[in-house]
């Protein structure tokens, strides 16, 4: 079984001081981080195509029947890498108040991250010269850094608060802030460089019997290696900039706010896989992408006055970017290669982003229920709190594509006039399918179609969850809570995403063209739970259909 550890050691220290008006603050923080990838010393992958589909394994070997398998067997291998990446940040602040109704607070923060270092195992760095001249990459001498550590990362940071109003009918606050924020810039560098375990062999429609120890005759030889990595020149740490302005009223027990919150992601990180004459391919990563997003956040709470708290926050929303992944799931062709065209070219795929939400509505009601103040039913039906908490938002965008014939990759179609986007009727998953008459193929040899990126939407969804739990006191320290739950009470039908239909669950494509599949064909839980590392299970998803559970939690 493969594995990944991680040690890391931090060392922070804080100063802060008062003079006067101002209050002081300094900080160093240092971080040593040291993630290591195991690789598989032996392993078997099963493949039922029955099961899992008809495309056979890894793209192309073929169907067979239901009782046999496809299986891969990985010979032994002390594959794997460790890493150390360091990370040292230093700050001084100061909040300065000016009146005693108006305080302002500024200061700035000094970042250097270098990039990571092999520290055992495994990995081919690359040097590339120019994107003009492919032929220019070389293998990089041992300890030759990622990219260049860049030392003067600044990141300025202002912010103010102004008590307008403050009387009996309530105190009215008005904040604002803006800075600049820096990231690692690491991206997917410590899983995609280190050399994977070569496959003893592949076999195909091995009989189901006890599974052999090596591959069986005329089983294919496989050897799955990364490919070698390279920073583009000049590459730099991705930065966002950030402001907002909020405007807080507060009566009684009860809080409303409006603010506006703004944000700009420049020099943003992206992958793409070439081929090159020295390597089958080479996989690169620069920072031409950015992105954008303005929300109008609305918020209303009612603190527990008598028996009674609520909760509830609307947003408008839209996040636009050229890319919403580092390494996306789906290479757009051109003739520069299977990505490096939109990889040079990113204004090409602008548009809302693979995760944007225009419209998002949460709330949440806790509630004492009331009981009798004597007699037998008091005992049973005193200290009872009854809770619910609910969503509502907007589809979520899909990119339609298409196979690009001739050469490996997807396209984007073009948009036939006077057709509709969408089909309705009692007929669809959720009454909408997308229409496919909308779009043609576009014609070979050019870069894409017309049909801009994530144009089409999906589903609404929400949904209501509700709870009612009781504390039992034990002693005066320990008590005894029990809790009901249920997950989308009214068992609401959610659906996700018309998608591809080859296995990957990934709500942001539909290869429509090709797929011809324009209708959803599951929830929303399942949809936004692809086979992927580090996503939920879509039990544990919003959209699912509904789910109970009991518990008790004994409180000392």
């Amino acid at each position: 079984m493969g594995q990944d550890r991680a040690r890391q050691f931090n060392f922070v220290d804080n100063l802060s001081f008062s003079r006067g008006s101002h209050q002081f603050k300094f900080g160093v923080d240092y971080r040593l981080f040291g993630p290591s990838l195991i690789g598989t010393q032996l392993g078997t992958d099963i493949y039922f195509p029955s099961i899992y589909g008809s495309d056979g394994l890894y793209g192309g070997m073929g169907n067979i029947s239901i009782g046999s398998f496809n299986g891969v067997i990985p010979g032994a291998s002390n594959a794997g890498a460790s890493y150390l990446v360091k990370s040292f940040s230093a700050y001084a602040q100061d909040t300065w108040r000016i009146h005693r109704r108006f305080t302002v607070t500024y200061g700035v923060r000094w970042e250097i991250d270098p990039p990571p270092r092999l520290a055992s195992g495994q990995a081919t760095i690359a040097v590339l010269h120019s994107l003009d001249n492919l032929a220019s990459v070389v293998a990089a001498p041992p300890g030759t850094p990622l990219y260049a550590t860049g030392y003067r990362n600044f990141a300025p940071r202002l912010g103010a608060a102004w008590q307008i109003a403050n009387g009996s009918h309530g105190i009215t606050v008005l904040r604002a802030g803006a800075g600049r924020f820096y990231d690692l810039g690491q991206a997917g560098f410590e899983d995609s460089s280190f050399q994977q375990p070569p496959v003893a062999g592949v076999m195909i429609a091995q009989p189901i019997a006890p599974l052999p120890t090596a591959p069986s005759s005329g089983a294919m030889s496989v050897n799955f290696t990364s490919p070698p990595i390279a920073a583009l020149p000049g590459y730099s740490l991705p930065r966002v900039y950030q402001w907002n302005v909020t405007l807080e009223r507060s009566f009684g027990p009860q809080t409303f706010s409006a603010g506006y919150v703004g944000a700009l992601g420049r020099r943003l990180t992206g992958y793409a896989e070439v081929p090159s004459n020295k390597y089958s391919d080479l996989e690169i990563f620069g920072n031409d992408s950015s992105s954008s997003y303005n929300a109008l956040q609305l918020h209303f709470d009612r603190r527990l006055s008598s028996r009674v708290q609520a909760m509830v926050s609307y947003t408008w929303a839209h996040s636009i970017d050229d890319l919403s992944e580092d390494i996306p799931q789906f290479d757009l062709n051109n003739a520069l290669g299977p990505d490096l065209y939109s990889f040079l070219h990113a204004n090409i795929n602008r548009g809302s982003s693979d995760f944007d939400i225009r419209h998002a509505m949460n709330g949440a009601l806790l509630a004492a229920l009331p009981s009798p103040s004597h007699g037998a039913s008091a005992k049973l039906l005193r200290n009872w709190t009854a809770s619910t908490i609910f969503f509502a938002h907007s589809a979520l965008p899909t990119d339609a594509l298409t196979e690009y014939k001739g050469t490996p990759g997807w396209i984007r179609p073009n948009l036939v006039p006077g057709q509709p986007l969408y089909l309705y009727g009692s007929g669809y998953p959720g009454g909408k399918a997308f229409n496919l008459a909308a779009f043609s193929k576009v014609a070979p040899g050019a870069e894409e179609g017309n049909f801009g990126r994530d144009v089409l939407r999906g589903f609404h969804a929400w949904q209501i969850d509700f709870a009612l739990h009781r504390d039992f006191r034990l002693t005066e320290r320990t008590a005894l809570q029990f809790r009901a739950e249920a997950f989308n009470v009214l068992n609401h039908p959610n659906f996700a995403n018309p998608t591809y239909p080859g296995g990957q669950q990934d709500p942001s494509v539909l290869p429509v063209l090709i797929a011809g599949e324009n209708q959803s064909t599951t929830s929303l839980a399942n949809g936004l739970a692809p086979d992927v590392p580090g996503q939920l299970n879509s039990l544990f998803q919003i959209g699912s259909p509904r789910s109970m559970q009991l518990a008790l939690r004994l409180k000392f």
